[in-house]
């Protein structure tokens, strides 16, 4: 008895039952009013609900499909559209070809500024198609003349038509996904004269998303309606109040948002009137009692589970003068133990929260510290990184230049376009760095294919590029740009250079040895005498006075490196790498930072008989160097 008095005497008990007890009378009163007051107003609401709804898919409709139109103007306007499309099909092949091509590309450019675009088709009257779409190619009915939407389309007055959403696309005969349908008719600017039409299908997410919006309940149906009342979008695939939607919108077809009283249904009409369309949302008014039953049963739920909290919110309570120090204490612990991520958050007297809050911000500042030493750390060889990546470029676009200068001067324009077709295949992947500096040795091997085509015809297939490779180490990771500027020193400062008129041979193989891949560039060029040869190596290995300067500056000071100095080490790593051979020292500077000093290249070389440079990367990457 005396130990059940001492035990209900205590606070933390004392504190528990009165915030139980005050809770579950204060949630049990509140919780029967609540439900009164939602049986009456249940109509109201849902009433309300049902507006704001209408109001918000009205707006997201309208903005989605100005988007639409504004896209459709971006098509007709496009200038190569508007200059080829108006010529008459009597031009050579080849400028077809140009025209063709010319067209192909806007499409293109519009079509990857879109993330939801399908396929964009623009048909000239004269019965050409160009189109662009998600597929690689399309298959255009060849009926498409006859059809309705072609109709429509060609005698609009320039405002876009909107087809809706259809099962399937209705010009790609291939396409079987649902599409978002509408086109506009193609005028020339210069005469406004008509052209063609232009047909776009994009995805039908964003409408199916609006009319999803629109239900109240499971059972209630969603349409889009044009000024004919013809349904371009619904949310059921079997809509049964079809009827119903096409008598009331013809009635009621003048007002922005109104609530439409019917026996049956409760309508919601929207009207979009700058595109002359019209949105309904038809509820069965059973679905209305059960929601009042559902938010029955929810309030149960919610009374039940507010008792449940309540208890262990009493027990927070109760508990709040005892724990905010031993809370203390396991936060020193973790910061002895290297874990500065965590902060306190206490609610108790005075005394302790000021003691709180000077030590979080003793531990964010000591916090902020690091990471600041770590982003310091990671920027410098980020710099590193981006100067030897910017050096690669200029040098292979220069010598590439020079082969086609004599390929102009010796070949015929069918080898140039192949040799120009490379040049732009080689370009485009050495020059984009955006997403991602990590490549696999098939990447790699591919460029090496398009440099030796140019090489091959510079040299009248004199020389001969052979790469023997097993495919399985295709997929191996490794830093983008390391084979072909050791191709390009093999055949500039080695076949280049060779006396004799035996023809030239760069062999690629590899090997993997101790978890690592060996990658083997050998020719039968001219060689280096020992003397160039050890030159090069020391040149190699060594750093500039200005880089060690800063990498000095990076590593012991948080301050940032200026900008100035960071041009000055790309200044003097261009002029190093014009002693050591263009490239070398930037694939091996490239590989030391990606993956440390183990890595690298390896140079062996005998004058008169040829050199082998040996690429060192680690053969277990799995994923992208992040």
């Amino acid at each position: 008895m005396r130990w059940g008095k001492q035990w209900f005497n205590r606070l933390g008990v004392r504190l528990f039952l009165l915030f139980v007890g005050s809770s579950i009378i204060l949630m049990l009163v509140l919780t029967m009013l609540y439900y009164q007051r939602s049986a009456a107003q249940v109509n109201d609401k849902v009433g309300e609900v049902a507006l704001k709804s209408m109001s918000q898919a009205s707006g997201h409709a309208e903005l989605l499909l100005k988007g639409y139109s504004i896209l459709a103007k971006s098509i007709v306007s496009s200038p190569e559209i508007q200059s080829y499309a108006a010529r008459e099909q009597k031009d050579i092949p080849a400028l077809q070809a140009i025209r063709e091509r010319s067209i192909t590309n806007a499409l293109g450019a519009i079509f990857y500024s879109w993330d939801d675009i399908i396929g964009i088709y623009v048909i000239t009257d004269t019965g050409k198609v160009y189109s662009y779409g998600s597929r690689n190619a399309q298959v255009i009915d060849v009926g498409y003349k006859d059809s309705l939407w072609y109709y429509q389309i060609k005698h609009s007055k320039g405002e876009p038509i909107w087809l809706g959403v259809k099962e399937n696309s209705i010009i790609d005969q291939i396409e079987k996904r649902s599409v978002f349908a509408f086109g506009s008719q193609l005028v020339d600017f210069t005469n406004q004269k008509s052209m063609g039409i232009v047909l776009v299908e994009m995805e039908p997410k964003g409408m199916n998303d609006i009319m999803k919006n629109l239900e109240l309940s499971s059972n209630s149906e969603s349409f889009l309606l044009n000024s004919e009342k013809a349904i371009l979008a619904h949310n059921k695939p079997d809509h049964f109040a079809t009827t119903t939607a096409r008598a009331i919108a013809d009635a009621h077809d003048n007002k922005p948002v109104q609530l439409i009283d019917n026996d049956r249904y409760l309508i919601v009409n929207g009207m979009l009137n700058s595109m002359d369309l019209q949105l309904l949302s038809l509820t069965p008014k059973s679905d209305l009692a059960f929601e009042l039953k559902q938010t029955k049963q929810f309030l149960l739920m919610i009374f039940m589970l507010l008792i449940f909290l309540s208890i262990i919110l009493a027990l927070f309570v109760s508990r709040s003068f005892s724990l905010p120090i031993s809370q203390m204490i396991r936060q020193m612990k973790q910061v002895e133990r290297g874990d500065f991520n965590g902060m306190m958050e206490v609610k108790s007297f005075e005394e302790i929260r000021e003691m709180a809050q000077r030590f979080n911000r003793m531990v964010d500042r000591i916090n902020g510290l690091i990471a600041r030493i770590r982003a310091i750390s990671a920027s410098e060889k980020n710099v590193q990184l981006q100067v030897l990546q910017a050096q690669v470029n200029p040098h292979f676009l220069y010598n590439t230049l020079d082969m086609i200068y004599w390929m102009l001067e010796e070949k015929e324009e069918e080898t140039l376009s192949e040799v120009v077709l490379s040049l732009s295949e080689i370009f485009r992947y050495s020059s984009n760095w955006e997403h991602s500096s990590s490549v696999t040795l098939l990447e790699e091997l591919e460029q090496i294919r398009n440099y030796a085509l140019i090489c091959q015809t510079r040299m009248n297939h004199r020389l001969e590029i052979k790469i023997e490779i097993d495919p399985k180490w295709h997929a191996i990771k490794l830093p983008k740009m390391i084979l072909q500027p050791i191709v390009e020193n093999a055949i500039v400062h080695g076949l280049d250079e060779k006396d004799s008129n035996e023809a030239g041979v760069v062999l690629i193989t590899a090997h993997i040895d101790a978890g690592n891949l060996y990658i083997h560039i050998k020719d039968n060029g001219a060689g280096m005498e020992p003397e160039k040869l050890a030159a090069l190596l020391t040149a190699l290995h060594t750093k500039s006075e200005k880089e060690r300067t800063f990498e000095r500056k990076a590593t012991s000071s948080l301050e940032e490196v200026p900008k100035g100095q960071a041009e000055d080490l790309i200044s003097t790593d261009m002029q190093r790498e014009s002693d050591t051979g263009i490239g070398l020292s930037n694939v091996h500077r490239r590989l030391l930072l990606w993956y440390g000093p183990a890595y690298g290249v390896q140079i062996h070389s005998t004058f008169g008989e040829g050199t082998q440079v040996t690429i060192v990367v680690p053969a277990n990457l799995e994923e992208e160097r992040a």
